[in-house]
């Protein structure tokens, strides 16, 4: 019966080519959910793509143009071997973006958190203020806008690139 709870419902694992992603993700296809998997890029040594179920899940890229940028850029001297983060630059609680989610999907589901993790920093965001000056970077889309496009992809398509 424990896997059956699992069938057939929509489910959204953020970074599923990551070590803890893929296994969840491919736990999760196992039992028959729709999963959808927020990547940022494909991670060929990923438990996900040897598994065999990278072609069952949806997978969404977000924030792709910010690493076109970059790459448009590189011609610039004065940017070669620096390293940029591209983010909100505000710390994000996954169960506010779980909450701004189900509104969205106009769901009532209400989340269950666990909270047994150990060893996770707190309070931890990226700055992108080093992108912005070198770059002329700026967040194409505001959270909202994308977790909006997120679960219009979750409903609609095999593949959503933003």
């Amino acid at each position: 019966m424990a896997n059956e709870f699992w069938k057939g419902r929509n489910v959204l694992v953020t970074g599923c080519t990551g070590l803890l992603g893929s296994w969840l993700t491919r736990s999760l296809a196992e039992k028959e959910a729709n999963v959808v998997g927020l990547i940022r890029d494909v991670v060929p040594r990923s438990n996900l793509n040897w598994s065999g179920f990278d072609n069952q899940i949806i997978t969404v890229r977000g924030e792709i143009e910010a690493y076109l940028l970059l790459a448009k850029c590189m011609d610039d001297k004065k940017i070669h071997g620096e390293a940029f983060n591209f983010s909100t630059e505000r710390p994000l609680i996954v169960a506010e973006i779980v909450k701004k989610i189900l509104e969205i999907m106009g769901s009532d589901l209400e989340p269950s958190i666990l909270n047994k993790t150990t060893n996770e920093i707190i309070d931890q965001y990226l700055s992108a203020q080093k992108a912005r000056n070198l770059l002329n970077w700026k967040p194409l889309y505001t959270l909202e806008k994308a977790l909006k496009r997120l679960c219009l992809g979750m409903t609609n398509s095999s593949e959503v690139n933003f």
